[in-house]
């Protein structure tokens, strides 16, 4: 099944979109950030590297591309005047 791109969804199914990519987004800033914070209180505790430090990096491309749908949403919704 092909996702339909922006420009073809109706409006309501562009505000669905926009609401379900908005709740990832903040779902995943918000585990790296937990993570990032966990990473550096483990790496503090034991007083050596481990890998959870490196671990809210590797999740930091799947943020990067959420919010930049989510931006190109915020576009399509700004040419429709929603």
């Amino acid at each position: 099944m092909k996702l339909k791109t922006n420009a073809e969804l109706t409006n309501e199914e562009l505000l669905k979109r926009e609401k379900s990519v908005r709740i990832m987004v903040t779902f995943t800033l918000f585990a790296v950030i937990v993570m990032l914070l966990g990473g550096i209180f483990i790496t503090y505790q034991k007083k050596s590297f481990n890998t959870f430090i490196v671990l809210p990096f590797c999740f930091l491309p799947i943020y990067i591309n959420n919010f930049m749908t989510l931006k190109k949403i915020r576009e399509e919704k700004t040419k429709r005047i929603l």
